[in-house]
């Protein structure tokens, strides 16, 4: 595992969590964000205007939805944000239909079998280049005939149902794969707490020590009954980019690439046990935002 010197972590961060630690140095495509959409990575004051404030809460991992080939980032949220059966299983499942019933849509607008045969082609183009930068090529082979299941399915769907039909399916399969996270023990920082995971319980209700009053904790409730709805869009929006993510991750528990199992478990294990994984950056830290590149000194916040 890649260890970044003190001073260099602490020149990183911005309106941090006292506990901020980077594991293995963000992507060029993380540094190109900060650097060109510093409102919605690195807010002023850490929370920026009303309409970004809106955004990142929507989003909750901006970095993260708005990359595509920084793998470390990706594997490293999907280990943090599924870590029980039900939410693994459910993604796997879920994510293959999200994308089998978009392409049958598809197929449906368009009237041929060919767009999803283009789509499914360049999405394993985008495959192909993350193997390659990662030397896992038969991950992509592995993709390769996933993606034809796919195609040849979707097709076969697009002739045998209706447009309404699919439509309310992909709905549902959007709405299950958001509902497969109410299984996770801890609501992530920016959709709960600025900076923290914390149990559902005690983001509506509060601490035992400090209970909100009625009117907070029922704003934070309804907060909460609409994360599901939220999350069902992103939940889509990512199909694409973390179908890969879930094969990969059920390789890995047979035996594929071993030791690249054992660094990323080892990266999962160790942010899970601090009770805050970063959101925005592989390592520790929460809801802690990264400083643009040209940034050299921290803020820090408790």
């Amino acid at each position: 595992m890649e260890h970044l010197p003190p001073r260099a972590q602490a020149e990183r961060f911005a309106h941090a969590s006292s506990d901020a630690e980077i594991f293995c140095e963000p992507s060029t495509e993380a540094h190109r964000l900060l650097r060109h959409l510093g409102a919605l990575t690195t807010p002023p004051g850490g929370r920026g205007s009303l309409p970004w404030r809106t955004l990142r809460a929507f989003l909750v991992a901006p970095i993260s939805q708005l990359t595509f080939l920084s793998f470390d980032l990706q594997m490293f949220l999907f280990d943090v944000f599924h870590t029980t059966l039900p939410a693994r299983v459910g993604h796997f499942v879920g994510m293959t239909a999200v994308n089998l019933l978009a392409l049958a849509l598809l197929v449906q607008a368009t009237g041929t079998p060919w767009s999803a045969v283009v789509v499914a082609a360049s999405l394993l183009g985008w495959y192909a280049a993350m193997a390659r930068a990662t030397r896992l090529a038969l991950w992509w082979a592995v993709m390769v005939v996933v993606l034809g299941g796919i195609a040849f399915g979707a097709c076969t769907l697009a002739a045998a149902a209706t447009p309404h039909t699919l439509r309310v399916a992909l709905f549902v399969a959007g709405l299950a794969l958001s509902l497969s996270h109410s299984f996770e023990p801890l609501f992530p920082p920016r959709a709960g707490d600025p900076l923290r995971w914390v149990p559902i319980r005690t983001f509506v209700l509060g601490d035992d020590g400090a209970r909100n009053g009625v009117a907070r904790s029922l704003l934070r409730a309804l907060r909460v009954g609409m994360y599901p709805f939220i999350g069902m869009v992103g939940e889509m929006w990512a199909s694409p980019r973390l179908l890969p993510y879930n094969v990969l991750r059920a390789m890995l528990r047979v035996g594929y690439a071993p030791a690249l199992r054992a660094e990323l478990d080892d990266r999962a294990r160790r942010a899970l046990a601090s009770g805050n994984p970063a959101l925005d950056y592989v390592g520790i830290g929460g809801g802690t935002f990264l400083a643009p590149p040209h940034r050299t000194a921290p803020t820090k916040a408790t």
